[in-house]
């Protein structure tokens, strides 16, 4: 029995000495796994959807060494996504994340990045869906990503609940209202506006910084005719939409928030909306790269923030529609953990 006892300890002093020499090869149990090489990333990821390359460009895995005095970041490679969810690289076939910088200097990784990229840039985009910090063990590297990463939406994505689960009631909501201020309501269920009754906007302290790759858009959605209809961009939910009440709306002035008034009818440009409230749509808000261009402007992103996800009610003209949910509320919020391996 001692000897077996003696064998045993050995055998775990043999092993923990082979870890502390080949850190590379153990991970935080001590276990050895096996086909694994110093800089080689493993990624898991929930909701991202797949991208179209010529026209949203694809993601990009980033690892950021921090010295006292600087950032450097490093490409880990570029991915896209099936549409069951499986990540695949640029080709189509299955994908390796590697560390493109000295797997030397690993201890250093303090952040890890995915942005959405069109070119083969050397630094990230402004166009950064999710980020997290990293923490160093001594075989291998570990950290999260989700929206509110410090190198992604930071506050707003905490404000917008990126790490609140969907049963949580803190989530962050808003609401719209049926009205058409540029008839002086006298059309009101042909405009709809993200405000409350009082005139009060959106949950406070989503407004996007201006240096920010990302803008929200507003969008109604006709259930019927599977049609997108924009309601405008916006990085300020306090303030009018860049095209203000839009080109369909009347003669007087429209609320000082996003939302659109469709008065005019000449479809296309401005289809036929004549009652809001007859089951026939749907509003959301989407977070768009501020830079899309062609057909990248008639569909939404997949970012969607806030979704009601249902018919718009038969709202009274003014009254507001409080049921207008966030992402994170129906658990669709990007998250994602990473390990690099030593």
């Amino acid at each position: 029995m001692k000897t077996t006892k003696y064998f045993l300890l050995l055998i775990g002093i043999f092993l923990s000495a082979y870890c502390l020499i080949n850190f590379s090869s153990c991970d935080d149990a001590g276990t050895i796994p096996t086909n694994m090489t110093a800089g080689q990333i493993s990624l898991n990821q929930a909701n991202l959807k797949q991208m179209d390359p010529n026209v949203d460009g694809v993601f990009q895995l980033w690892i950021a060494l921090d010295t006292a005095s600087s950032r450097e970041w490093y490409s880990a490679g570029r991915f896209n996504m099936t549409p069951s969810g499986g990540i695949i690289g640029t080709d189509g076939n299955a994908v390796v994340f590697n560390f493109s910088g000295d797997t030397n200097k690993l201890h250093l990784a303090a952040h890890a990045l995915v942005t959405l990229e069109k070119d083969n840039d050397l630094v990230p985009s402004a166009y950064r869906i999710m980020s997290g910090p990293l923490t160093v063990y001594a075989d291998s590297i570990t950290g999260t990503l989700t929206l509110a990463g410090g190198e992604a939406l930071g506050n707003v994505g905490v404000v917008l609940g990126a790490l609140l689960g969907p049963n949580d009631t803190n989530y962050a909501k808003g609401y719209y209202i049926l009205n058409s201020p540029t008839t002086s309501n006298a059309e009101c269920l042909r405009g709809l506006w993200f405000r409350d009754d009082q005139g009060n906007s959106m949950t406070p302290n989503l407004n996007l910084p201006g240096g920010s790759g990302w803008k929200y858009e507003a969008w109604l959605y006709n259930i019927q005719s599977q049609q997108y209809y924009s309601m405008g961009r916006f990085r300020n939910f306090n303030t009018a939409d860049e095209d203000g009440a839009g080109i369909c709306a009347g003669p007087d002035p429209g609320y000082d928030v996003p939302g659109q008034d469709w008065i005019v009818t000449n479809p296309p440009v401005c289809p036929a909306v004549s009652n809001l409230n007859n089951g026939t749509y749907r509003p959301f808000i989407s977070l768009e790269p501020a830079n899309e261009s062609g057909t990248a402007l008639s569909q939404p992103f997949f970012l969607r923030l806030f979704d009601r996800e249902s018919q718009i009610p038969n709202l009274l003209c003014g009254q507001r529609d409080p049921f207008f949910r966030s992402m994170t509320h129906d658990a669709k919020v990007p998250r994602a953990t990473i390990r690099i391996f030593r």
